[in-house]
């Protein structure tokens, strides 16, 4: 079976309109950061999950609204949450964008890729190595990492065992809006 010229014409139409597609969808998916944030969510239990919107915040307790990187709301004292925009700062909508883990969050099963307050440096790096993050700064106060847009910090005391624990997912600024 032989094509015509316009069945062959067509057939290219289609083609490229099927790979501009899966570009585009490709482009939203990195623009949003779902791999990454898939994989932190599945594997942290948390107050909100990153990333995704807030619906009911009447058992927190706002402590910083409406400043600069958002409203921060503090939980149940063993933490807080920033709610801003994502995935960009004129075109998102108001998702939680920080989670921070503190004292006492770990009696509530509340950890980030299984590391909990009170967990040692040891078991921070054989997490973060498991779930594939850079570690971008290592020292006595504390280790940073980063995967994607999200970035994680681990403060250290003594004997390096984990005092706190954040995770923030950066949005992206595509009409370079200063604040």
């Amino acid at each position: 079976m032989t094509c015509t010229k316009k069945q062959k014409r067509w057939l290219i139409i289609a083609t490229a309109l099927t790979a501009a597609l899966l570009a585009l969808v490709l482009l939203l998916l990195n623009w949003f950061g779902t791999a990454e944030l898939t994989d932190f969510n599945r594997h942290s239990e948390t107050a909100h999950a990153l990333g995704k919107p807030v619906g009911d915040l009447t058992d927190y307790v706002t402590y910083s609204a409406e400043k600069r990187g958002g409203s921060h709301y503090a939980a149940d004292g063993m933490g807080f949450i920033t709610v801003s925009a994502f995935p960009d700062v004129v075109f998102g909508a108001q998702r939680v964008t920080t989670v921070c883990l503190l004292p006492g969050s770990e009696a509530q099963g509340r950890h980030v890729l299984g590391i909990a307050v009170g967990d040692t440096a040891k078991e921070v790096f054989a997490a973060l190595e498991e779930h594939s993050y850079e570690v971008t700064h290592s020292g006595q106060g504390g280790i940073r990492a980063a995967r994607g847009k999200i970035a994680l910090s681990f403060t250290l005391g003594e004997s390096n065992k984990v005092t706190e624990i954040t995770a923030r997912i950066f949005a992206t600024n595509l009409m370079r809006v200063q604040y």
